[in-house]
């Protein structure tokens, strides 16, 4: 049993390093709008031996994602394209019925995010420990039917297109994953309607004519975007965003679309101009 968790430790580091190298990992298992932050003014981000020194940084944002567990909670990983910010978002597991959800205001460098997890794995330890769920790409929302919440995670992506060199993605594969620790789960007579709008929910493909994009709203049409300055400040067109509900809590809690995706429902094709 020590070597298992030995072993498994060491996969969920090396999971981490490879998050920094972008490479791939499957274990087999406001308006929802553009997820940019804009940190204007600081140099010494993070405080309380968290943040690193950063000079003033230009609007940012998370597209790769990692997610852990302990019996008590999820834990999101977060790191921006350039693999220089780091964030963690941490997801209760204790209360079934509710969502509780806090947003680390520290901005990590990498080798500190990691020793943060040793030191999250160190104290869960009797329990277990820190373990690997999986990588996804963004929260697609949140999910409540007659028990639990689930948390939709975005797990595959493919590149579409672009538009005025924002990178357009559409989903290869999604998960659906409830967020109560299976202890923490109880079997009453609501279990067999819980599975059957489960069931309902999977018949909604999200793989199938659903697009996003983490720097370019394109809930707006074209000239919209065109007109203004900067789309960062665009006002969300709420009514094209497919999953504006399952991300309304998570964006009104936190107050950003960091960790959300945008999704829309339509159609992308783009070829090349000969």
């Amino acid at each position: 049993w020590s070597k298992h968790m030995n072993d498994g430790r060491k996969r969920e580091v090396n999971v981490l390093t490879e998050m920094g190298s972008e490479i791939q990992v499957d274990d087999g298992r406001h308006g929802g709008g553009v997820n940019r932050v804009l940190m204007e003014d600081f140099s010494a981000v993070g405080g309380g031996g968290g943040g690193g020194e950063l000079e003033a940084i230009s609007p940012y944002y998370l597209d790769k994602f990692t997610l852990f567990e302990t019996p008590s909670h999820f834990y999101v990983i977060g790191r921006d394209k350039e693999r220089l910010r780091w964030r963690v978002l941490k997801i209760g597991r204790l209360e079934p019925s509710e969502l509780v959800i806090f947003e680390d205001p520290t901005i990590y460098s990498y080798p500190q995010c990691k020793l943060l997890l040793e030191d999250i794995h160190e104290v869960n330890k009797l329990s277990g420990g820190r373990k690997f769920v999986t990588n996804c790409y963004g929260i697609a929302g949140f999910v409540k039917f007659l028990g639990p919440y689930y948390i939709l995670l975005i797990t595959e992506r493919k590149v579409i297109g672009k538009i005025c060199g924002h990178t357009i993605y559409a989903i290869s594969k999604y998960k659906m994953i409830p967020i109560p620790h299976s202890n923490g789960l109880s079997h009453t007579d609501n279990t067999e309607r819980e599975n059957r709008y489960k069931k309902l929910m999977w018949l909604v493909d999200i793989r199938k004519d659903f697009f996003f994009s983490y720097t370019y709203p394109i809930m707006q049409n074209l000239q919209t975007n065109l007109s203004q300055n900067d789309i960062r400040q665009s006002t969300d067109r709420k009514m094209f965003v497919w999953n504006e509900y399952l991300t309304r809590q998570i964006r009104n809690h936190l107050k950003n679309t960091l960790w959300t995706v945008a999704l829309v429902h339509g159609f992308f094709k783009q070829v090349p101009a000969n």
